[in-house]
């Protein structure tokens, strides 16, 4: 079937379908997280804590479906332009706007952005360090460790994105001619 007949297919990347597969990252991200944070205060503060965690890990995974759900539903081309920034191929013409903006927006934020996730991490996790050497308890100090690699894979990860995007702005990956 060919010509104006023929049903119209939908974009890789338009609409509800890619909200599930990416709210369960997003929710595995969040729940590692909260879990290393959640052990390294139990180890902490005690398991009193637990009271509060609870309640806490699971509205964050609230907030988190929300702002995933918003996202896929307010900027179709949201995920088309984050994939062309991480790939660095041209997503079309239609989309090529969004990718820069989004080059823009990640090149724009706060420095604080980058640094403020990591060095909390890090400094629950030296909390974690100290505390183990005070009380001479090594299992105080494990939960360093995952907080550590969180911290290092977020610092990498940003690095990443901010480099891809600023690669997208001095280079874009498609001729300039067509392009206004």
């Amino acid at each position: 079937m060919t010509g104006p007949d023929r049903p119209r297919r939908r974009a890789p990347f338009d609409g509800a379908p890619l909200l599930l597969p990416s709210f369960a990252a997003v929710a595995v991200t969040t729940l590692l997280v909260d879990a290393a944070l959640g052990w390294a205060l139990v180890e902490l503060v005690g398991p009193l804590v637990l009271a509060a965690l609870v309640p806490a890990a699971l509205a964050s995974l609230v907030v988190a479906w929300w702002q995933n759900g918003r996202t896929v539903r307010t900027d179709a081309g949201h995920r088309a332009a984050v994939a062309a920034l991480r790939s660095s191929t041209d997503p079309g013409p239609g989309l090529r706007d969004a990718a820069t903006d989004r080059a823009r927006v990640l090149l724009g934020s706060p420095r604080s952005d980058t640094w403020l996730p990591p060095a909390l991490l890090g400094g629950l996790a030296l909390a974690c360090v100290v505390a183990a050497l005070v009380r001479s308890d090594v299992p105080t100090a494990l939960p360093a460790l995952p907080l550590t690699a969180l911290a290092c894979s977020f610092l990498v990860r940003r690095r990443e994105q901010l480099t891809r995007a600023h690669r997208w702005l001095s280079d874009p990956p498609y001729p300039e001619e067509d392009h206004p």
